[in-house]
């Protein structure tokens, strides 16, 4: 076997920029074109605790330029013209790992640290870094080979050209590595060390650091001395005078979060000579004279490795892990060997050792990352054009898009935005055909929401809302432990009284506990701002320093005191949540067998998606999968094609100075990279993105693009606050799709309403796959939907698959604009903690002093500031936000949001710093140009729609003349985490509701409509008979037995309420019409219960109580600007009333037949308005009226309020019963009631089903039938065949058949006659008959024929599964 077989080849993806000279702008309008931004370093003064200079986030946003035509120069001197390039880091640097503070979590995360190749510091977790995610560290050392080949084309075709001063000349042959064979190439090497820090006063006067090193920042200096430190130096090989086979043992560890900066590993500006290399072109000749390349055909080649073993990800170290197989630690680094093995590049002797355990082996793995970029073009001559003159720049081309159309969508989720983007739009750029863009909206809703049944796919348009809303666990609940493998019906285990009530404790105290602990972490938030703000303000002239410091110690103080009786960190821990932990598991040991539940999560808006048409993703396809690598038997020696007489590049030509274990993988690996410019292939195995995927050069049309890789877009908004009384809760666009709307007398142009802005901004990643979302989407919509709902051929889909694949767009969502109308920012910003070289939380030596003048006290025992550790994220505004608008008048604070926005910036930036202008505000006094406004149009998805005024314009704060809209409508919104409950409910001890347990029947009776006798029948929840109600009659029916004064008065005291409302028959009418049309307005039949009977009878529906509220998880927020010395009060979150829709008329997937309102409590017991039952199918105004029909037409103004229940009520459990609706309500048991609010996610609430087998199980259809003719009498009564009032004709014991009667019955199903009789005692008794269909033909029995009356009944109950005939 070869050397070093453990050697694990990990491909990167490179990426090159080339910086020519300025010629390129001459003749070119700068506004058709992406411009190099000039860099943008982080402001480490804002890390300083000088409210002069503090910033919420030290990455400020690209300024646009003022004048375009200077941009470029920027970036443009003679020192900065060159080759950035850039390297992709794999997946497993980017992942992090953290967690929780519960014991499961720590050992989960310990585990995961442990066996990931996390460093070994990093591998215990003591639960104390919650939030706090630890990465794999990046390597230390890049080694980069350029290579430079003759021209391919263009004036200098042949040859490599060099300018000394001012003189171009071509390069000398004694330059060239080759100088005979076939190949010639100017062959050089430079070292990358990512894990130099240098100081500023050591860098030398001519070094150009913003492109030669990264601004760091180092935990060994204050906030003041920070922007004196840089990462990162690059220099040729040769001059190197390091050797990591004697590394430093305590190297700088770099990953991709050390930087604070999310873009760190990609933004090249941002990571000079750590994760990027820039290339002058410069070479220092013998006598040291400088020559610079100006044309040649450039490639590279990157290898990136670890100089300690400890550090590599996939070195097992066997100090720590002894029991892990090499195979599960390239797994659990998402590494992947399958294409190979399925292309039988490997064969079992070269992975039986991957199998092995690694305390077992004396073996191991080390990392090899590489990559190479072949081909480049560079042509840099002041006298000749570029060596390609249709060199293209990809940013260029997206600039022009905007020029020409705009390309922009807003929506509440990719797929929302991108179907805005569809319907808006008629010239699609090319991107795709009329006939893909035509069959994408024939499928737009199938493709919302995919599942099995018809139903689902109706149900799209409105639980697509569940995609536009970010869930937030809301904590634990507790069930008694079900018995695995029995089915969905089985009713839950139901407990003794003692049982039950001890399961209701835990659960009162689990959810208190997990309100008290989402109550910590606002708290430790709460105290985070209250610093903040003191810190940001106090140098404030405008604020009264002495009362700051007053109110700030006051919140301070309460602060401290609540946090630490919840969890005391100077008692061991002692608090409440302790307390109520040790109550649970006692309580738990008490009862048995529970299990953990999840309780409904809360949710919050997302914030707006961003859409932009013809920006694809520059990410790898393949990177949200493993990544395919390579080992060391696949890569053969090889033998120089062409006569090639390099020197060969083995061990000994990297001089001794890379790491002996991978010096011959390296050397192999360079090799691979020399061969591959010349499009040899060196191994029998090649590299995943060979030739780099999407190389430079296009073939075969020879065309050439530049870099271009869009990283992530920066966007400004006007957002115009409209007051909420101009909002309207109703059914929205032709679809009537529930939602807010501007009122008709609404005028958003009112300059009260101009006067009420915000300006909001925000920067927003461009992620990997974007596109693969609708693709994926399509795929499931095909696999799962009858071919005959989509209407398409095969060669559509095919075309439809292929088209939406090819669609270029991006999406991100606005991140930062909810948390900046609640006056709170996110951003990289100055911390109090540190992480110890111990692991352990300290306060920094400049917040300590800030701190201590608040109450925030540290000593040798610890510091205050810890208990505001893992809650530092987002930023109060304080003072350093300016507000624009007169905060006397409007508060800046916005609990909900509900108004307009305009883009006023949008610029997207790709990895090197190109900027697209969405927006240009350009002028150019030298050309006489500007300034001018380029406002955006962007294309609106359903909930961001812009209502319209009569002429067909916008209804916007700015009005326009023309018909084109520049705004975004934001409907109304609660802009913190709540969730809206709807629950069952019985009736506790007075005065409250309480929801139903898992086990209780939230049905109260059953009704079955009798079609055939225009009756109404009455079970009670177990399935036993009531009584039948006849529309027709004056009184009620019981049917076929008398009627059990036992049963009736012990019936649920709702239903026997509801019974009593029959004895007015225009009441009863009423309610059967009702129920009536509403079951002809529900199309989908359940399959859940017999066929037949939808063609004898109606539906079963049940009569149920339920509740809906709307719960806060947190106190509603708090103003957090202290801008205006007289701030307007802010509207009460609290104070709102949203609507709220139950059911929906023309949706058949909603179970609602109709409700009647009820006492929100029990005091003066069970209060409901019988007399007024609000359904969908009101009576027909045109019609003849019932006299005393209790229908009402659905009311429009229900509404809901948010509340915030208390955790240290008294009685937590009822405390989150406040301001809630009760309803008694007639639904379908097999359906869903839905609850709208288009604030949240639609709330739906079924029956369980054991619910419905327990109760229609014991239901069976009959039916009164006669007086006909039968040719014989009946037989004789027969006292052993007697039925009971509590019979059950399919139970194997029910009494025989007395007899066959030939009755003409429904042609499906099983049924039987019952015959009643005349008993002794003067009432009637029954036997049952079997049923023999009537000849159809005449046949003349002899006389005398009886006429018989009697009941028809269905042997199978409802739910019974029914063969129909064939």
């Amino acid at each position: 076997m070869t050397p070093n077989p453990n050697v694990v080849w990990v491909p990167m993806k490179l990426d090159a920029y080339l910086n020519y000279d300025p010629r390129r702008t001459v003749g070119t309008d700068p506004r058709s074109r992406a411009y190099l931004a000039p860099i943008n370093t982080p402001n480490l003064d804002g890390l300083q605790l000088d409210s002069n200079l503090l910033q919420h986030d030290i990455f400020e946003q690209h300024r646009n330029a003022p004048y375009m035509g200077c941009a470029d120069p920027c970036r443009q001197s003679a020192r900065r013209l060159g080759i950035y390039l850039h390297w992709s880091l794999p997946r497993m640097y980017r992942v992090g790992v953290t967690g929780s503070s519960g014991p499961d979590s720590v050992t989960a995360t310990s585990d995961a640290r442990k066996y990931g190749g996390y460093p070994a510091a990093a591998q215990v977790y003591s639960g104390r870094a919650i939030g706090t995610p630890v990465f794999r560290p990046t390597p230390e050392r890049w080694i980069v080979m350029r290579i430079i080949r003759p021209a391919v084309a263009g004036p200098y075709t042949g040859k490599v050209m060099m300018r000394v001063g001012r003189t171009e000349g071509q390069a000398s042959l004694n330059m060239f590595n080759q100088t005979t064979g076939g190949d010639f190439a100017i062959r050089d090497f430079f070292v990358v060390q990512s894990d130099s820090v240098r100081d500023i006063s050591t860098i030398p006067a001519t070094e150009d650091v913003e492109v030669t090193s990264s601004p760091f920042i180092t935990d060994s200096l204050s906030p003041s001395q920070q922007g004196q430190t840089f990462l990162g130096q690059a220099s040729p090989y040769t001059t190197w005078t390091g050797n990591d086979n004697n590394p430093n043992p305590n190297p700088t560890t770099v990953t991709v979060s050390r930087a604070g900066n999310p873009y760190f590993p990609d933004y090249q500006p941002q990571n000079s000579s750590v994760f990027s290399f820039f290339d002058d072109l410069i070479i220092t000749g013998p006598t040291g004279i400088n020559a610079y390349y100006t044309q040649g055909d450039i490639s590279y080649t990157v290898l990136g490795y670890h100089t300690l073993a400890k550090n590599d990800p996939l070195n097992v170290d066997v100090n720590f892990v002894k029991d892990q197989t090499f195979a599960d630690r390239l797994a659990r680094c998402s590494l992947s060997l399958q294409n190979q093995l399925d292309a039988k590049k490997l064969n079992s002797d070269d992975t039986t050792w991957l199998d092995v355990q690694a305390g077992g082996s004396p073996m191991n793995m080390r990392t090899l990352n590489h990559g190479s970029l072949y081909g480049l073009p560079w042509s840099e001559s002041p006298s000749e054009g570029p060596v390609v003159p249709n060199f293209k720049y990809p940013g260029d081309d997206v600039q022009q898009l905007f020029a020409k159309t705009h390309p922009v969508a807003v929506g509440t989720n990719p797929i929302d935005a991108l179907f805005g983007w569809l319907r808006s739009t008629n010239d699609i750029g090319g991107l795709t055909t009329d006939q893909i863009r035509g069959d994408l909206l024939k499928v737009s809703t199938l493709i919302l929401d995919v599942n099995d049944d018809v139903d689902s796919q109706l149900m799209a348009q409105d639980l697509l809302s569940t995609d536009n809303f970010v869930p937030r666990s809301s904590g634990t609940v507790w069930h008694f432990q079900a018995q695995e493998g029995l089915p969905d019906d089985t009713q839950p285990v139901v407990p003794s009284d003692a049982q039950a009530k001890g399961l209701r404790n835990l659960n009162a105290i689990q959810v208190q506990l997990n309100s008290i602990l989402r109550e910590q972490d606002r708290l430790k938030g709460e105290l985070f701002a209250a610093w903040w703000t003191y810190v940001a303000d106090k140098g404030n002239p405008n604020i009264d320093s002495a009362q700051l410091k007053q109110r700030i110690s006051f919140v301070v103080s309460a602060l401290k005191i609540k946090i630490r009786a919840n969890v005391d960190d100077t008692n061991n821990g002692v608090g409440l949540i302790k307390t109520l932990s040790d109550r649970i598991n006692a309580k738990k040991g008490s009862l048995g067998l529970v299990q953990a539940g999840i309780e409904p999560n809360f949710h919050t808006q997302r914030d707006p998606t961003l859409f932009i048409a013809g920006l694809s993703s520059k990410w790898p396809t393949d990177w949200d999968q493993d990544l395919n690598i390579r080992l060391n038997p696949q890569n053969y020696p090889m033998t120089m094609p062409y006569g090639i007489q390099w020197p060969p590049l083995d061990s000994s030509y990297l001089g001794g100075k890379a790491p002996t274990a991978l010096s011959k993988t390296m050397a192999d690996a360079l090799s691979e990279g020399l061969l591959g410019g010349r499009g040899i292939q060196a191994f029998q195995s090649t590299s995943t993105y060979w030739n780099n995927g999407d190389q430079i050069l296009q073939k075969p049309s020879n065309t050439y693009s530049n870099g271009w890789f869009p990283l992530f877009i920066e966007w400004e908004v006007e957002y115009y606050h409209i007051p909420f009384d101009n909002w309207e809760f109703g059914p929205q666009g032709p679809e009537a799709r529930v939602g807010y709307s501007l009122t008709d007398n609404a005028n958003p142009a009112d300059p009260n309403i101009q006067s009420d802005y915000r300006i909001l901004n925000g920067r927003c990643p461009i992620l990997p796959q974007t596109g693969a979302i609708l693709e994926t989407r399509l795929k499931q919509v095909f696999s799962k939907t009858n071919p005959a709902t989509l209407a398409l051929s095969l060669d559509d889909k095919v075309a439809l698959l292929s088209g939406a694949k090819s669609l270029d767009f991006a999406s991100t969502p606005m991140s930062g604009l909810t948390d900046q109308l609640l006056t709170r920012m996110q951003g990289m910003h100055v911390l109090p903690l540190i992480w110890t070289s111990d692991g352990k939380l300290a306060v920094t030596a400049d917040a300590a002093p800030s701190g201590a003048e608040i109450g925030l006290n540290s000593d040798s025992n610890g510091t205050d500031f810890l208990l505001m550790a893992g809650q530092t994220s987002k930023t109060p505004f304080a003072s350093l936000v300016d507000i624009p608008t007169d905060t006397s008048k409007f508060n800046p604070f916005k609990p909900c949001i509900h108004g307009q926005f305009r883009f006023t910036k949008l610029n997207i930036i790709d990895k090197f710093g190109q900027i697209v202008q969405g927006i240009q505000t350009y002028s150019d006094l030298t050309r006489s140009v500007g300034p001018t406004a380029t406002p955006l149009f962007p294309c609106l998805g359903d909930s961001y729609s812009v209502d319209q005024k009569s002429d067909k314009t916008a209804k916007i704060v700015l009005p326009r003349t023309d018909q084109n809209c520049n705004f975004v409508q934001l409907p109304p919104s609660i802009n913190q985490d709540a969730r809206v409950n709807a629950m069952f409910l019985k009736e506790d001890a007075p005065p409250q509701w309480r929801p139903l347990d898992e086990w209780e029947n939230p049905v109260r009776g059953w009704l079955i409509i009798n079609q055939a006798n225009v009756s109404l029948q009455v079970f009670t929840p177990d399935g036993r008979f009531v009584r039948e109600f006849g529309v027709a009659n004056q009184n009620p029916i019981t049917r076929p037995f008398t009627a059990d004064s036992t049963l009736s008065n012990s019936l649920d005291p709702v239903l026997k309420a509801f019974l009593a409302r029959f004895s007015d028959n225009g009441y009863l009418a009423g309610i059967f019409r009702s129920i009536t049309q509403t079951t002809d307005a529900i199309q989908a039949n359940p399959s859940s219960y017999s066929e037949s009977m939808l063609s004898v009878l109606g539906r079963p529906l049940a009569l149920t109580v339920f509740g809906v509220n709307l719960e806060l998880a947190d106190p509603a927020k708090v103003n957090q600007s202290t801008v205006g010395s007289n701030q307007v009060q802010p509207a009460a979150l609290t104070d709102y009333s949203f609507g709220l829709k139950i059911g929906d008329k023309d949706n058949i997937f909603d179970g609602l037949f109709g409700y009647f309102m009820a006492a929100p409590d029990v005091s003066k017991g069970v209060e409901i308005n019988w007399s007024q039952f609000y359904t969908y199918h009101e009576p027909d105004p045109t019609e003849v009226q019932i006299t005393g029909d209790p229908s009402r037409k659905m009311p429009t103004d229900t509404t809901i309020s948010p509340f915030y229940p208390d955790p240290h009520a008294a009685d937590f459990a009822q405390e989150r019963m406040q301001k809630i609706r009760v309803f008694a309500a007639i639904v379908d048991p097999f359906t869903a009631v839905n609850c709208y609010t288009a604030l949240l996610p639609v709330r739906q609430m079924k029956l369980p089903q054991w619910t419905i087998h327990t109760g229609l199980n014991e239901i069976s259809a009959f039916f009164k039938m006669g007086p006909f003719l039968v040719p014989s009498d009946v037989p004789a009564f027969d006292t052993t065949k007697i039925v009971a009032k509590d019979y059950k004709l399919d139970d194997p014991n029910a009494p025989q058949p007395n007899g066959t009667l030939p009755i003409p019955s429904v042609g499906m199903g099983d049924w039987a006659w019952l015959q009643p009789y005349a008993n002794r005692a003067g009432g009637t008794s029954y036997n049952v008959m079997d049923v023999a269909s009537p000849s159809s033909k005449p046949q003349f029995e002899d006389a005398p024929y009886t006429v018989i009356e009697g009941f028809l009944q269905q042997k199978k109950p409802f739910t019974a599964p029914e063969t129909l005939p064939t």
